[in-house]
């Protein structure tokens, strides 16, 4: 009745593109919003808010969608990954700008998400990239994700499932460049409070958190407890991609993780996971089950998700594998 090209078929679209994002459809996501923006700047002009709101999203599933691969910054930017990073920030930054022009004002709930969208590329590359271009990024990231968290408190208050994730992201600032992992673990408890009564308690957000704190407790050497965390995440990720395959037994991390038909963000988490159980493994000296898990881990990150043997994720499978090989060597 509308036609599709109509301010209301847009609007639909616009919602249906978050659905597409959650079930990780980046292709289809990225039409419904492409045509969504079209029909929103014909409609509004290039600096109205809904159109503004658009191209964040568009930006926040590109964004998501590299995840799956460290090839695609380096696609983006002609190899060069700094470039895409730095390129990013510009772009979303003049969003941020064009924003609190159109809202008149620089505390928005809607500046908050944008915000929390900035300091997850500023600490994204900081995670990847420690050593290289990291100070920065890594005030920066934390800077913005304090102001978000303030922002939407007003908002929002402390129990909303966004405001979770920006302590999420707090807490594993924390965890993974200052190594605070005693003071990550009651953040994280409260992350999973929220989040479990919101998204539910099978929903991969949960699945990371219980992750990062079996981490923590790997780190402190509470080996049981990171054992029941690691157990937790573990049964998540694999009941995620059980919609497609058979979940594998508890003690087994031989599965069809490498398939193509399961999703690259649920492989990722996979692979994650795998990676701190082998840590596990090889500090119990439970020496066959590290290397299978790390093996598993990394046929994941290069063959099904392409990833370079120079990206963080791989360098830290990579190292622990050797590890095995050198501990197991010295135990015979």
């Amino acid at each position: 009745e509308f036609g599709s090209d109509s301010e209301v078929v847009a609007d639909v679209r616009y919602r249906q593109g978050w659905v597409q994002l959650a079930l990780e459809r980046f292709d289809d996501c990225r039409t419904s919003w492409q045509h969504v923006l079209t029909v929103q700047t014909r409609e509004f002009g290039p600096h109205d808010l809904a159109v503004l709101q658009t191209r964040l999203a568009l930006y926040e599933m590109e964004i998501l969608n590299d995840k799956s691969s460290s090839n695609n910054r380096a696609a983006a930017a002609g190899g060069d990954e700094y470039y895409y990073y730095e390129k990013t920030l510009q772009e979303i930054t003049t969003i941020q700008q064009q924003q609190e022009e159109a809202l008149g004002q620089t505390s928005h709930p809607i500046l908050a998400n944008t915000m929390l969208l900035l300091a997850k590329v500023h600490l994204s590359h900081s995670f990847a990239y420690p050593s290289s271009h990291s100070s920065a990024p890594t005030k920066s990231g934390i800077r913005l994700l304090r102001q978000s968290f303030h922002m939407r408190e007003r908002f929002l208050g402390r129990d909303h499932p966004l405001q979770a994730t920006t302590f999420y992201w707090l807490a594993i600032t924390g965890i993974r460049l200052f190594q605070k992992h005693k003071q990550g673990i009651p953040m994280l408890h409260s992350v999973l409070r929220v989040w479990k009564e919101t998204v539910g308690e099978s929903h991969r957000d949960v699945a990371m958190a219980y992750h990062m704190l079996g981490r923590c407790h790997l780190s402190l050497g509470e080996f049981d407890r990171a054992h029941t965390f690691l157990d937790l995440a573990w049964s998540i990720v694999v009941g995620a991609a059980s919609a497609h395959h058979p979940p594998p037994s508890s003690s087994s991390n031989t599965t069809t993780n490498t398939n193509k038909s399961i999703s690259a963000i649920s492989s990722m988490s996979m692979a994650q996971v795998l990676v701190s159980r082998g840590m596990l493994q090889l500090k119990q000296c439970d020496f066959h089950q590290a290397r299978e898990s790390l093996q598993t881990a990394l046929s994941i990150y290069t063959t099904r998700l392409g990833m370079k043997q120079s990206y963080y994720l791989v360098k830290e499978a990579k190292e622990y594998l050797e590890k095995v090989e050198r501990d197991e060597m010295l135990c015979v």
